[in-house]
């Protein structure tokens, strides 16, 4: 368990993301030892749209290695849609 300290630095820094306004890609799976899939589901339901990549077996930022396919895949179409969206509005 983290010390109440550390949750409501955790929980600051959440609140700063989910009112930020551009697109959020999340990847998580449900055997994250560290951090729950109860945790980010919450955390999921503050976010506007978000763009999610749910698997089933990877541990805490071993999701690219372990769903390498998944994984760039979901990036790259998450990256090329987003970043296209935003050089247009720039250009325009």
């Amino acid at each position: 368990h983290l010390r109440g300290d550390l949750v409501r630095s955790f929980q600051r820094s959440l609140d700063v993301v989910a009112r930020a306004e551009h697109p959020h890609l999340v990847i998580y799976s449900r055997s994250d030892s560290l951090v729950g899939s109860e945790h980010v589901e919450a955390f999921l339901e503050r976010l506007s749209e978000p763009e999610i990549l749910r698997l089933e077996r990877s541990e805490h930022v071993r999701h690219m290695i372990a769903h390498r396919s998944a994984y760039f895949a979901r990036v790259a179409g998450f990256l090329a849609s987003h970043l296209l969206v935003s050089a247009d509005r720039s250009a325009g």
